[in-house]
């Protein structure tokens, strides 16, 4: 039968929608032509069922909802779809879907959707407060976690009695603007002049400044090149109120990545650094630091861009430390020119990995998002995961405060217009590890964090979030 003409059929009870149901939805589609989504009523009450079935039916690529009670053979066999698509997950499972299909010569075929990677790299030039100012929260979110916005200001405001310590990788991020002059003649290449420039903190920089914005008392343990880029950086990050420990190592310069931009476009990118894990004279030194600091530490945040701070054996080091003195710990291991390395970081309480990250991380491009999740917090022995995943939002996944596993649940993008992505992650990191210590509610955290990133990548360059426009914001 011609893929125009078929009809293919999704079970589940859909206690949330994330983006591994929308890539599974997203698959129907492209296998046939209309996608019947089947909600198990088993369980729910009357205003549960219609708010998720009112739900998947707003969603895009649905066609018809039909409500079954736990039976999900009847109701493939008085719909005889020409397709059931249920999650790679289920393929080694039995599935009672198999039977029912054969009775009429359908088809059960598993998948996990597309694995597309959905990171957006977009600059467009807008009005920061404007957008600042018109970024929702997500109402069904707060309203299934039973999360209060009056709550999350309080506890926002908290912040405050929170001692932090962030140890990694510093960067310079450097936006070089450019005027196009036209095409070469004598190759095709476009001719730019450089009409002015500005300097950034980045790396373990910006989320120091960021908890320093967001109320926390900061310590920045860093390794920095003698030169006057390093210079540079200890007086911004001096000037946002964040105490730096660096430790100079004459053989490598401080990490600076140029960006040359025409408009809202990036021309080129340029990094001067050093990739090769630094000595261990100064490995040493940042245990030493963080010996000295950690009694009066309530958070440590490694914040690792695989430029040579770390080490497997230095991050366990610093882990160690932290869990004699009863520190939360998160971390962050990021991937893109270079190749990371989250499992240094096993064992800490909050990973904030991308699926990229993950999926490199487990070795694993096939299974869904849930399960990736669930596989990497088994892997790495960590509590809490927000898996980032671009445009597409945020998975929630982890164990509350009694240890037990919470439903995977997901946070939508809140900033759909970006100006500029980078920085994301880390904004998101520094806020969700200070909610954590407030109190361990991973879906606030990860709201939080997830305001955070949407106020971020509303203006161009890494700029320390402040508590006050982030209270402002979450109670409008």
């Amino acid at each position: 039968m011609d893929s125009k003409n078929k009809t293919i059929f999704i079970s589940g009870k859909f206690k949330v929608i994330h983006s591994g149901h929308i890539r599974l939805f997203m698959y129907a589609k492209t296998i046939g032509n209309r996608l019947v989504v089947g909600l198990d009523s088993d369980g729910l009450g009357p205003s549960e069922l219609l708010w998720r079935e009112e739900f998947l039916r707003n969603q895009e690529f649905v066609d018809d909802v039909i409500i079954f009670d736990g039976d999900v053979a009847k109701s493939i066999l008085e719909l005889r779809p020409d397709v059931v698509l249920k999650g790679s997950e289920f393929e080694p499972q039995f599935n009672l879907e198999a039977e029912a299909v054969n009775q009429y010569g359908g088809q059960l075929i598993f998948s996990s959707g597309s694995t597309h990677f959905s990171e957006a790299d977009l600059i467009n030039k807008k009005d920061d407060q404007t957008i600042e100012r018109n970024i929702p929260l997500p109402n069904d979110f707060l309203k299934r976690n039973n999360i209060d916005r009056d709550a999350l200001v309080t506890q926002l405001k908290s912040f405050g009695n929170i001692k932090v310590c962030v140890i990694g990788d510093l960067i310079i991020d450097e936006y070089i603007n450019c005027h196009p002059l036209g095409m070469s003649r004598e190759e095709p290449t476009v001719v730019v002049t450089p009409i002015d420039s500005m300097k950034f903190l980045g790396g373990a920089g910006i989320v120091a400044a960021h908890t320093v914005g967001l109320g926390a008392e900061t310590n920045l343990i860093t390794i920095l090149g003698d030169d006057a880029v390093g210079q540079w950086s200890i007086d911004k990050a001096n000037q946002y109120g964040v105490k730096v420990h660096a430790i100079v190592d004459k053989n490598r310069p401080t990490t600076l990545k140029q960006r040359y931009r025409s408009g809202n476009h990036t021309l080129l990118k340029i990094s001067h650094l050093s990739q090769e894990e630094v000595g261990s004279s100064i490995q040493k030194k940042i245990v030493e630091k963080f010996i000295e600091i950690a009694p009066k530490t309530d958070v440590l945040i490694l914040s690792d861009f695989s430029y040579g701070t770390f080490s497997s054996d230095t991050a366990q080091q610093l882990i160690a430390i932290a869990r004699e003195n009863g520190i939360l710990i998160s971390a962050d291991s990021q991937t893109s020119s270079q190749i990371g390395n989250l499992s240094q970081f096993s064992g800490v309480d909050l990973i904030t990995p991308t699926e990229v990250e993950a999926r490199m991380e487990l070795k694993d491009q096939s299974s869904g998002l849930a399960i990736i999740a669930e596989k990497l917090r088994l892997h790495m022995n960590v509590a809490s995961i927000l898996l980032k995943l671009g445009s597409d939002g945020v998975l929630v996944h982890g164990t509350d405060a009694q240890g037990k596993i919470m439903a995977t649940d997901a946070i939508p993008s809140l900033n759909p217009n970006p100006v500029d992505t980078s920085g994301a992650g880390d904004s998101m990191l520094a806020a969700a590890s200070l909610a954590l210590a407030i109190e361990r509610n991973l879906s606030k955290a990860g709201l939080l964090g997830s305001v955070t990133a949407a106020v971020q990548i509303s203006r161009t360059g890494n700029i320390p979030i402040e508590q006050a426009n982030l209270a402002y914001m979450i109670s409008s």
